[in-house]
């Protein structure tokens, strides 16, 4: 887990490969948001994160269903509360049991957030010619605008197999966006 500030990020669409950012506008809808919908959120990232303390976000996707029980095991703690809506504090929005594993994977996204704009994964997508792996995040801005500090967090989440490529050709990508690491392959990277 990163134990200082990484600089700030832009809300953005990340394009990895491309690596071109745009300004995410996200609706708060899970279906409409990528094929993204997440089940669980928590402060920090997991216990034995493989990222130096300069990452900035880390995805990782649950192969198969055994993956999927390890990677729900190991990023989410037991007695989180019950929400609902945006995933804008820490709880469970959804379980396990929630996951269509013959249509949808268990993925894992460690990020950061403003302290006072939180932030979470929206959407997930490929190119046309599947080769650009894309992430859309979005945060909740209040008024006021948000702080430029960086704290840890991880969302557990189902996103649909038609938004990604194959998970045998994923491997591992390594990219910056604004001179920030993201990371991303099959779970767990290590």
């Amino acid at each position: 887990m990163p134990t200082s500030r990484a600089p700030a990020r832009p809300r953005a669409v990340l394009l990895v490969a491309v690596l071109a950012a745009l300004t995410a506008c996200g609706t708060g809808d899970p279906a409409a948001a990528g094929g993204v919908r997440t089940l669980a959120k928590v402060d920090g990232w997991r216990d034995g994160q493989p990222f130096p303390e300069e990452a900035f976000a880390l995805f990782e996707v649950a192969a198969d269903e055994a993956a999927a029980r390890a990677l729900w095991d190991a990023a989410v703690p037991d007695g989180l509360p019950a929400r609902d809506g945006d995933p804008r504090d820490v709880g469970l929005y959804g379980d396990l049991s929630d996951v269509d594993l013959d249509e949808q994977v268990l993925a894992l996204w460690s990020s950061g957030e403003s302290g006072t704009c939180p932030g979470w994964l929206a959407g997930v997508g490929t190119s046309a010619d599947g080769a650009t792996l894309a992430f859309d995040e979005d945060e909740y801005s209040p008024t006021g605008g948000c702080t430029d500090d960086y704290n840890a967090y991880r969302t557990v989440v189902a996103v649909d197999r038609s938004s990604l490529p194959d998970l045998a050709d994923l491997g591992v990508v390594e990219a910056t966006v604004d001179g920030l690491r993201v990371r991303a392959g099959v779970y767990p990277l290590g």
